[in-house]
């Protein structure tokens, strides 16, 4: 196995977890935002 193969290996699971929870964050975000205004009026 080569360094940059096992490079992808390490990090790319690492990338990808962090966009999934950024991804998450900014959905619960909206959702709370659409929450608030719906109790609002």
């Amino acid at each position: 196995m080569n360094t940059f193969g096992y490079f992808l290996v390490l990090i790319a699971p690492c990338i990808i977890f962090v966009m999934n929870v950024l991804w998450f964050s900014k959905i619960l975000k909206g959702l709370k935002k659409t929450m608030a205004k719906r109790h609002a009026e």
